[in-house]
């Protein structure tokens, strides 16, 4: 092994070893660049997401439509993030009041009929 190639070989194992200690956020960063590196350099989407299919350690399968919308992603974010925290934060807060509200007016087994209990609680689209 040549020196160049041991020393890529050192910055790998460093560079996946920070990748386990970090949070998951940073992981999910790390991952769509890496992604939008190979398919700048031409890897295809259907190995780009057979390689994120065989390295997940959740049983997750991702299609080629993933990897297109994981490109879209890295390319919106370069200049700002996807979703502000007070966006999140008030989206969250107004599914919770759906929910609870739907919570409170649960149906009984006589109103559900041949409809299921789960459909009936659903918030309505808006």
């Amino acid at each position: 092994m040549t020196i160049v190639k041991k020393l890529k070989s050192i910055k790998d194992a460093a560079v996946d070893t920070i990748g386990k200690v970090s949070d998951p956020a940073s992981r999910a960063g790390v991952t769509l660049e890496r992604v939008a590196k190979m398919a700048k350099a031409g890897v295809g989407n259907r190995a780009i997401a057979s390689q994120l299919t065989d390295n997940s350690r959740t049983g997750q399968v991702y299609t080629t439509d993933h990897v297109e919308g994981f490109k879209m992603m890295f390319k919106d974010v370069q200049t700002k993030v996807g979703v502000t925290a007070a966006q999140t934060r008030t989206i969250i807060a107004d599914q919770q009041g759906v929910k609870q509200g739907a919570a409170a007016k649960e149906p009984t087994k006589q109103e559900v009929g041949s409809r299921s209990v789960s459909s009936t609680l659903e918030p309505k689209a808006r």
